[in-house]
């Protein structure tokens, strides 16, 4: 059998992926910056000249951040039983129910 002397074309490359990698010099960044810390106390502006209006607003953002985590938690379940993932829908279920108690834990050491 003689070889096979045509040439297949070469199939298109994929398109390259963005290099999302940060520069060298960037690379290695506090916490606060992965945090974005300055954004988020910049998110606590006194609105009011009320004496204790800072004491009113950083125990209730952590509050609402600890709500996102339960509220995915509780908002997926449903569909792990639809998908027939009972043990999966149980430890979501059992995670958001954690984290609320951590929340409203926090919330009672928090509160002026």
């Amino acid at each position: 059998m003689q070889g096979c002397s045509a040439v297949l074309p070469r199939p298109p490359c994929p398109p390259k992926a963005p290099d999302n990698r940060l520069p060298l010099q960037r690379r290695h960044t506090s916490s606060g910056d992965h945090l974005q810390t300055d954004s988020l106390l910049t998110a606590q502006p006194l609105l009011t000249g009320a004496p204790d209006a800072m004491l009113f607003i950083v125990p209730h953002q952590p509050s609402e951040f600890w709500m996102r985590p339960a509220l995915h938690e509780l908002n997926a379940a449903p569909h792990s039983i639809a998908a027939d993932r009972v043990r999966e829908a149980f430890r979501r279920l059992a995670r958001s129910s954690r984290l609320w108690h951590l929340r409203t834990t926090l919330w009672r050491y928090t509160t002026p």
